[in-house]
């Protein structure tokens, strides 16, 4: 059950709801992955019904969505075709 209460000291939230951080995932970047987490998961199962064996391209993949869709992807058995732009290549490897 959800409630309200964004801006309060303290919230009330269901167990299943939440989850612990990893040492290793700082708190902006576990409060940044459900989203994109969620985005990448409805595109290709949701919306795009994504069967194993199946081709798929995904579109920037070297961006937050597009990497996480290439993981959920192979972990689903898609092959898998993507596209990423040589500026976001050459800054990725630095």
């Amino acid at each position: 059950m959800c409630r309200a209460g964004s801006y309060a000291e303290y919230a009330v939230a269901d167990e299943s709801f939440i989850s612990r951080i990893p040492p290793t995932v700082s708190f902006n970047e576990a409060g940044g992955l459900p989203a994109v987490a969620l985005t990448a998961w409805h595109s290709l199962f949701h919306y795009g019904n994504l069967q194993p064996g199946e081709r798929i391209l995904i579109h920037a993949g070297a961006g937050g969505v597009g990497h996480v869709a290439i993981q959920m992807a192979k972990l689903a058995g898609a092959y898998i075709i993507t596209t990423a732009s040589s500026e976001t290549m050459i800054s990725s490897n630095n």
